[in-house]
C-alpha cells in the first residue's frame, strides 16, 4: 500500500535526467563558431555574427551571454541581393533586423524580422558545424 502512494513521485523522478539533459544551457555559454541550416549560414565570433542567406546577407550584434534558458535577442542589418551584380549607382536593399533565437546544445533556432517593413523572413533551424544548404540566387 505504501508503494502505491510513491508511484507518481518515482515516475516523475525517472523523467528528470531526460528533461535536464534536453533543457540545460550553461549560464554564460558562448555560441561562437559556424552554424548551418537550410538556406542559411551564420558565423559567430565574439559579440558579432555574419549571416549568409540564399539571396541575402546580414549582421548581428550579439549579447555577451545566452540567457539561462538558451534564448537571445539581437539587432542588426539585413541586405537583400538579387542574382545579378549591382548596377553602378544602385542603392542596396538594406533593412534593420531583429533576431530572436534559442540555443540548445548544438542546435539553434532563429527568427529574422525586418523591423522597418515588419516582415518576417522566416524561422531557421541551424546546427553547430553543419554545412549550410545555400542555393544560388535566381
Amino acid at each position: 500500500m505504501r508503494f502505491r502512494a510513491l508511484r507518481p513521485l518515482l515516475a516523475s523522478l525517472s523523467l528528470l535526467p531526460l528533461t535536464a539533459a534536453y533543457c540545460v544551457v550553461v549560464v554564460g555559454e558562448r555560441f561562437d563558431g559556424t552554424w548551418g541550416g537550410s538556406g542559411i549560414l551564420i558565423v559567430v565570433r565574439s559579440n558579432t555574427a555574419t549571416l549568409s542567406y540564399n539571396c541575402g546577407s546580414g549582421t548581428m550584434n550579439l549579447p555577451a551571454d545566452i540567457a539561462d534558458d538558451g534564448r537571445f535577442e539581437a539587432s542588426g542589418e539585413h541586405l537583400r541581393k538579387g542574382g545579378a551584380a549591382p548596377r553602378p549607382g544602385e542603392v542596396p536593399d538594406r533593412h534593420p533586423a531583429h533576431y530572436a533565437g534559442r540555443v540548445r546544445g548544438d542546435v539553434m533556432t532563429l527568427t529574422v524580422l525586418l523591423t522597418d517593413i515588419d516582415q518576417t523572413l522566416g524561422t531557421f533551424e541551424l546546427a553547430r558545424g553543419r554545412t549550410p544548404d545555400l542555393l544560388p540566387c535566381p
